[in-house]
């Protein structure tokens, strides 16, 4: 039974059933979605003064399972979490904590020896239903839909997904993947798409900083900007320049990788023009890795990551129980729009989703890292302009 709890509905269910609770027994309950982690996962610590969760329930394989329904204002909108626990801890202060991930036990085990022949993006919709994840919950990024062969060497799904992740390299030389499982609707859904993809999805949610409420678009209730240009500049600048050691000709090959190349969400690099890194990120990577014998997918991978993540945003909103990492937002400043000139603020624009935090207690909010290359501006400046902005 779905109850009204503050501003919002709340249903928990431990080993089966439901736990009737208010919202003052909640000491914390927080459910997080991250874009560089495979799996969602939850922290809840409640008072038990009776001592009938952490004392008189027995521990077993029922307790190991947790169900968290959650929605704002509408119960019919919403999303249910299946989660597993993974540490318990219960002490004399009278707190039942758990801690825990979704429910995807063949994620993690268990290992397998094989060869997966076919096109890459069907080998990761083989996996994912292991997982018992249907097709129909699969975002696979259409730049992985060719031939080839994938060794599983004693390796776990996840670990192959990580490795995937880190070495893929699509047809037109996509790169900066990102493989997660993400809740939504009350569904997991396993995402593997590059910066590509993910900047040319449509905006699915817009958020405002400041006054304005005729329009259709939830408050920023408080924000904080980091800016990581500096370590951005050090590591990877205009080109990423890289090498590795060919073993049939005997020679190291050096390569790069120009900034021209790279996705975007925004005009402007948060990269100084003429700031050129000749730092690899790795020289001792050998001939193959199993997956390509020029490295460009491994390092194209983790420079679009770097460039992708040059600002970051923490903003607190009303509870958003349907937003998920990957997802693109629209950022605006009321004070903009009044002026009509959008672009007079430097962080208004569009931003990707890196980490969703639910934070239910006597309110339910929604904490979003927002993540983005660069900035927006009409303002005369010496960063790097973007060639390939997806819209």
């Amino acid at each position: 039974m779905i109850e009204l709890q503050g501003n919002y509905y709340l249903n928990l269910n431990i080993g089966g059933a439901d736990l009737p609770i208010s919202p003052g027994s909640i000491k914390e309950l927080t459910i997080t979605q991250d874009i560089d982690r495979l799996l969602p996962t939850f922290r809840m610590a409640l008072n038990d003064a009776t001592g009938n969760l952490g004392n008189l329930v027995p521990y077993d394989s029922l307790l190991n399972k947790v169900r968290i329904d959650i929605a704002r204002f509408d119960p019919g909108n919403i999303n249910v979490f299946n989660f597993s626990v993974k540490r318990r801890l219960y002490g004399d202060d009278s707190t039942y904590e758990v801690v825990g991930t979704l429910n995807t036990p063949d994620l993690i085990k268990p290992s397998h020896y094989r060869a997966l022949p076919g096109k890459i993006r069907s080998t990761i919709q083989t996996i994912a239903g292991e997982m018992g994840i249907p097709v129909k919950n699969t975002e696979i990024d259409p730049s992985l839909d060719y031939d080839k062969v994938i060794l599983q060497p004693g390796w776990t799904n996840g670990k192959l997904l990580t490795y995937l992740k880190n070495n893929a390299e699509g047809k037109l030389k996509e790169g900066g993947y990102y493989a997660f499982i993400k809740n939504v609707h009350g569904a997991p859904t396993l995402v593997f798409k590059s910066v590509n993809a993910l900047y040319g999805t449509p905006i699915k949610h817009k958020l405002i900083v400041g006054p304005y409420e005729t329009l259709d678009l939830l408050p920023v209730i408080s924000y904080e900007v980091r800016n990581d240009s500096a370590k951005i500049n050090d590591f990877a600048g205009e080109v990423l320049v890289y090498g590795y050691f060919d073993y049939d000709t005997g020679k190291q090959v050096e390569s790069s990788i120009s900034i021209d190349e790279a996705p975007a969400i925004t005009p402007n690099f948060l990269v100084n023009r003429g700031d050129i890194s000749q730092m690899s990120l790795n020289t001792a990577t050998g001939r193959s890795n199993g997956f390509t014998e020029t490295f460009d997918g491994m390092h194209r991978n983790a420079y679009y990551s770097k460039l992708g993540a040059s600002v970051h945003m923490w903003a607190t909103t009303w509870g958003s129980e349907h937003i998920a990492p990957g997802d693109t937002v629209l950022l605006v400043y009321s004070e903009s729009m009044e002026q009509s000139d959008f672009f007079s603020f430097q962080h208004s624009g569009k931003w990707m989703v890196k980490r969703v935090v639910h934070t239910i207690g006597d309110t339910f909010t929604t904490n979003l890292l927002l993540t983005r290359s660069g900035i927006d501006t009409q303002f005369a400046n010496s960063l790097h302009p973007a060639t390939n902005i997806l819209k």
